[in-house]
Order: structure tokens, then sequence, then C-alpha cells
């Protein structure tokens, strides 16, 4: 789980410039400044958990006071009941895959197939054989002129 927090006094610009204060990358031990945008302040809690089907990642996000009132098992619930979420999502999509199909029904749909390229290909030459007839019986003269 990693948590990013603003930290020091990050209403002192509310009347202009918006800066907060946080740590920097995992593990750097670095502050950083972010500008603020709209003044916003979220904590954004990420995690990841290992499921059946995978692994989750996601994130929650907390203001500053949901975060204060926050207690542990009450996070930790919360991030199994996304997780949880995601893998009914994911077993439900699988239940509709439809099973392969069987021998006969393969070999009914190629039947299908060859029947109706056979009455495509005839459709086809009954055209050809018009459009030769057409061109056959009536000439056409081209005058080209300069």
């Amino acid at each position: 789980m990693n948590i990013h927090r603003p930290r020091a006094d990050w209403r002192a610009g509310m009347g202009g410039e918006g800066v907060a204060v946080g740590r920097g990358g995992a593990g750097t031990g670095k502050d950083m400044e972010v500008e603020l945008v709209n003044y916003q302040i979220w904590t954004q809690v990420r995690f990841r958990l290992d499921t059946k089907h995978g692994e989750y990642n996601d994130a929650l996000y907390f203001s500053p006071e949901e975060f204060e009132k926050l207690e542990t098992p009450n996070l930790e619930q919360q991030m199994q009941e996304r997780a949880d979420a995601w893998a009914a999502a994911v077993e439900e999509a699988s239940k509709q895959i439809p099973p392969e199909p069987t021998r006969e029904e393969m070999e009914a749909e190629i039947a299908r197939l060859d029947e109706s390229l056979a009455r495509m290909t005839a459709e086809r030459e009954e055209k050809l054989a018009a459009l030769s007839a057409k061109i056959i019986d009536e000439p056409t003269v081209v005058i080209r002129g300069r």
C-alpha cells in the first residue's frame, strides 16, 4: 500500500498560489512541491491485492477529514470490497463466453458456408455471362477528339 498525502500548510496560498509539500517518490526521502490547480486535497491510497484472477491494482481517495477518521480495518475492508467487485465482474464476463461448438455444429456451419459460396458463385457467373453478352451484342464506338 502506498499512501501519498500532502503535508505542511497547503492553505497558506488560498488567495493566490497554492503549494502543497509532500514526500518524493517511493523511498527517495525528498520533499517536492506540487502546484495545486483547484485547492481540493485528496489522500490517495494505492494498493495491490492478489486474487485468483491475477493481481488487482487500484486506488482509494479520501478527503483530509475522511482520512483522519479512517481506521486500518475499515481501509482494508474497502480495499477488499473493491477487489471482490472486480473479481465478480471478471467471473460474470467469463460466463458470457459461449462454449466451443460441437463437431456437428461445426460441420453444419461448414455446409451452410459451402452452400452460400455455391449460390454466390452461380450468381456471379450469371452476371458475368449477361455482361459478356451485352458487350459482344452491343459494340461501342469511341470517337476521340483532339
